[in-house]
Formats: C-alpha cells, sequence, structure tokens
C-alpha cells in the first residue's frame, strides 16, 4: 500500500471514531519544478513539494470543514477533530449533506463522463437561471 492508501485509510478510521453521519475528503502530494524566465535568461528555478489534506464532517444536518498541510497522524486527526467541533456548533440547514449516490456517474470512460458533466451542468445551471 502507499502512502497516500495509507493515509486514506487512516483518515478514514479517524473519522469513523467520530459522531460524525456522513464525510468527505481529499488527500493529496505533488511534488514538481518550475521556473521564469525574463530576458531570455532563467531568472528562478523552484522545486516543490506539497501535501494537503481537506476534511467536510457532517453531523446530521450541520457541516464543518478543516484542512492541513500535514499528513502525519495527528494532524489528520486534529484536522478531523476540528470539523467536527465546527459541525457540532454550525446551525442544521435542510440542504446540507452528500448528494445521494443514484446521482453520481459511474462506469464510463473519462471522455464520457467529462462531457457527461458539462451536460448535467448545463442542464443545472439552466434549471436554475430560468
Amino acid at each position: 500500500m502507499n502512502t497516500l492508501e495509507q493515509t486514506t485509510q487512516l483518515a478514514i478510521e479517524l473519522i469513523k471514531q467520530q459522531q460524525a453521519t456522513d464525510y468527505e475528503f481529499s488527500v493529496g502530494k505533488s511534488s514538481g519544478v518550475s521556473t521564469s524566465v525574463r530576458l531570455s535568461e532563467v531568472e528562478t528555478l523552484k522545486y516543490h513539494l506539497d501535501a494537503s489534506f481537506d476534511v467536510s464532517v457532517y453531523i446530521g444536518k450541520s457541516k464543518g470543514q478543516a484542512t492541513s498541510v500535514d499528513l502525519s497522524k495527528k494532524s489528520l486527526k486534529n484536522a478531523i477533530e476540528s470539523a467536527c467541533l465546527i459541525a457540532k456548533y454550525t446551525q442544521e440547514d435542510p440542504f446540507s449533506g452528500l448528494a445521494p449516490s443514484e446521482l453520481f456517474i459511474s462506469g464510463c470512460s473519462r471522455a464520457i463522463c467529462s462531457h457527461s458533466m458539462a451536460i448535467s451542468i448545463l442542464f443545472l445551471a439552466s434549471r436554475f437561471h430560468g
């Protein structure tokens, strides 16, 4: 199992220890090099190594969100606990929550899904803007 898979499994385990009724999160790592050129000369050369964890938890119809750039167990736990604490003190919103799974697209190629997504967005926009 690679590090992102381990981090994902850990996050799921930590969230399940809380009172969250639903949740979603993203974990990411990226690295690379960027450069800038001025007057045909390389001006800067930068190496970057980034990590991020964004979590949204729902306690009933209340939502809390938190973010961390540290993927250690302690930081993940702190972010999840913070999101849960925010959700506990946030006013309920009857329209809050994750979309039902039957609304998600599954089992199609990337090109088809991208096309379907564009159509869905246009359809939704037309519904809300007349």
